[in-house]
């Protein structure tokens, strides 16, 4: 299951209990108008949208809360930094999710020595206190987005996440994994708060009937 921003998630819960007794109505549109996709803690972008060949490109997001699952798109965040003279930098601020900086410093390294990623003179980490930043410099000469397309093709600066909303969830066989919608995920949160709700309420009122007859 990716990550969420909690603030989204609680508008979206409030927003299914305030028409619980309807929440078979509700749609992964209306959940949409609070959460607008996964909120990696690491920074970089996820892509919503991926080309299929027809008029209509897929909305993986919207697939993803639909069925329970999906494959995202993640990139980092990049700048390109001119030097003058005809070199630049490449200098990467955020990272996709669970893509670790020296994971990427070592692959770069590799493809560049394979001859897959051209262009590249130099690869440092100049990340401080104030934040991440990884620089790649370009050779003198090279198209900075050509050897940005290089990195992202052939490094973790662009990786997939394969999103699973998978959680156990009562039947009449006991508890079994299923794949869950982003409605039916909430309504079975939204269920689960009920009953300890209730059985908070039955316990304080034991407690209060036995002191009552005290």
């Amino acid at each position: 299951v990716p990550p969420h921003n909690l603030g989204e998630l609680c508008e979206a819960v409030v927003f299914m209990a305030k028409r619980w007794a309807k929440r078979a109505a509700v749609t992964v549109d209306n959940l949409l108008q609070f959460i607008q996709g996964p909120d990696f803690p690491t920074g970089g972008l996820a892509f919503r949208y991926r080309e299929n060949g027809g008029d209509t490109p897929d909305d993986i997001i919207r697939q993803m809360y639909e069925t329970g699952q999906g494959r995202l798109i993640m990139q980092a965040r990049v700048d390109i930094e001119s030097l003058g003279g005809g070199k630049h930098n490449v200098v990467v601020s955020e990272l996709p999710y669970m893509v670790q900086k020296s994971t990427i410093m070592e692959r770069i390294g590799t493809e560049v020595r394979n001859g897959r990623i051209e262009g590249v003179s130099d690869v440092r980490d100049e990340s401080d206190h104030e934040g991440m930043r990884l620089v790649i410099e370009t050779s003198r000469g090279h198209d900075p987005n050509t050897v940005l397309e290089g990195l992202l093709q052939y490094s973790q600066l662009r990786e997939t996440f394969g999103a699973q909303i998978l959680a156990l969830v009562p039947t009449e066989d006991g508890m079994r994994p299923q794949y869950l919608s982003l409605r039916d995920a909430l309504g079975y949160f939204i269920e689960h708060r009920l009953q300890v709700i209730e059985r908070r309420s039955r316990h304080e009122r034991e407690k209060l009937r036995k002191r009552l007859h005290i």
